[in-house]
């Protein structure tokens, strides 16, 4: 693998970033993220390849680029302080073309992405293939292509660097986690577009129809400035709603409040969930998937996606209500009891702002009484309330498709586990609430290791779960050890 510059003692960054305004300057643009794609493409090397292999040359480029302009003045700069910041994790410091490749395919609102997308190409799939280049996991490919006339005039030189290896070839330990006391390997540059790692909060998206892919350091945003905003209308009266608010957890009033974690990578998902509760018949999703793959994340997504701010009716506006199932029918031995919450719960879930959750939702149905079951089931079947669940394949065989009845009342969303770079992405987004409860920096290079090595040796569970549980035990006995 081979880093090509046109001035030994000049920044790659540097170097596409002034390509990216020769070329802008050349057409008479103002130079957005497009340029700076187009920039990419014309410099050859790994990311150059990434493009060409998809067809997407510096003309292409910058033929799409005069029809997007970006969303932000500061667009430009902001992806390149993400690709700064990536680089500054792994194990090589310095950003070069397929760390800013990366930034720009996490920004939906620029015009880089749009001219991705509007070029035919997968822009998820481009984002995963230079970060598993950057991180190590794949080699660089190079394509056989006729040469591309650089924008300016300089011969770039080749400077050899030294590959970056897998963390699979190291011996199979905790991956290494960096006590809070040593300085972390993430470099601390702090701009006016940018806050320091360590003092952002999460990020989220505006409200689209689509939920835009996030970066770590943007999900962090927008936790703080959800979290000062009224959050008023997601709240219920509890004199309304006496049995919801006793037995009941607001998770939209909670995604208000920034107090649940991002949830990145499950947009397709929340999307047919959204899509389901707006049904006028049917109006409810059943998450079906296995053990750990993320199930219960992505209602507490669509509750983030619910708590969006903005003044406008949505038809996705809805208040998330979760039900411990447990706690429902817990206390009920005496007849009718159960049946009396159920009564009072789809009383008060008529109000067709909310959505009830129940976590395991065949607990429900195969533990409840018949007369509290047939209650539940009348609601569901006049579509007098609205609610998700969440089962195993197994379970909801079992419970819910063995009743047909039942099961034509819900929707089926069904959650496959992630691939690896998607698992990565998820974990890279929630780190920071484990690097705060341990007291410790995970660079990079332990979050791709700790997802390829519960892959290797913790075949019965799924990702993300598995490669959190080997980055929490990490952090737990650096922790132990630090305070030795």
């Amino acid at each position: 693998m081979a880093i090509y510059r046109s001035d030994v003692s000049e920044s790659e960054l540097v170097t596409l970033r002034r390509l990216a305004d020769e070329l802008a300057e050349k057409k008479k643009e103002r130079a957005t993220t497009g340029h700076l794609l187009a920039a990419i493409a014309s410099f050859p090397g790994p990311a150059a390849d990434l493009l060409a292999d998809r067809r997407l040359d510096a003309d292409v480029l910058i033929k799409a680029a005069r029809v997007h302009t970006d969303d932000t003045r500061d667009a430009v700069s902001r992806v390149m302080q993400r690709a700064r910041e990536l680089a500054s994790r792994g194990a090589k410091r310095e950003a070069g073309s397929l760390h800013l490749l990366f930034a720009l395919c996490q920004e939906r609102t620029t015009a880089a992405y749009r001219a991705v997308e509007q070029c035919g190409s997968d822009v998820a799939k481009l984002r995963a293939a230079a970060l598993q280049i950057v991180m190590g996991m794949a080699p660089p490919r190079r394509i056989a292509r006729a040469h591309m006339p650089m924008p300016s005039q300089r011969i770039a030189t080749t400077i050899p660097m030294r590959p970056v290896s897998s963390p699979l070839l190291t011996s199979p330990t905790f991956p290494r986690v960096v006590p809070s006391s040593v300085p972390p390997p993430i470099a601390r540059v702090s701009t006016p577009a940018m806050a320091p790692p360590a003092e952002r909060v999460v990020h989220k998206p505006k409200k689209t129809h689509r939920a835009p892919n996030l970066t770590r350091e943007s999900r962090k945003t927008s936790h703080h400035e959800a979290a000062q905003k009224p959050a008023d209308r997601f709240e219920l009266d509890a004199k309304l709603f006496p049995v919801l608010t006793q037995l009941g957890k607001n998770l939209t009033l909670a995604a208000s409040r920034g107090e649940l974690d991002p949830v990145v990578g499950r947009e397709d998902e929340i999307e047919r969930i959204l899509d389901a509760l707006a049904r006028r018949n049917a109006n409810n999703a059943c998450v079906v998937g296995p053990s750990g793959v993320g199930k219960t994340s992505v209602v507490r997504g669509v509750a983030l996606r619910t708590a969006q701010p903005g003044d406008d009716p949505s038809p996705d506006d809805c208040i998330v209500i979760e039900i411990d199932v447990a706690s429902l029918i817990s206390g009920t031995a005496a007849r009718g009891s159960l049946t009396e919450k159920i009564a009072s719960i789809k009383s008060e879930a008529t109000d067709k702002r909310v959505v009830l959750f129940f976590d395991e939702l065949q607990s429900l149905f195969e533990d409840g009484g018949d007369e509290a079951v047939s209650e539940l089931k009348s609601a569901l079947a006049k579509s007098e309330i609205r609610c998700i669940g969440t089962a195993t394949r197994e379970d909801y065989r079992r419970v819910i498709e063995a009743d047909s009845a039942l099961a034509r009342r819900f929707t089926v969303v069904d959650v496959e586990e992630p691939s690896h770079e998607e698992a990565f992405l998820a974990i890279e987004a929630v780190v920071p609430l484990y690097e705060k409860h341990h007291g410790a920096t995970y660079p990079s290079s332990s979050l791709a290791a700790a997802v390829n090595w519960s892959v290797r040796y913790v075949p019965g569970r799924a990702l993300p779960d598995k490669a959190l549980s080997i980055l929490d035990l990490a952090g737990a006995r650096t922790r132990r050890r630090g305070a030795r």
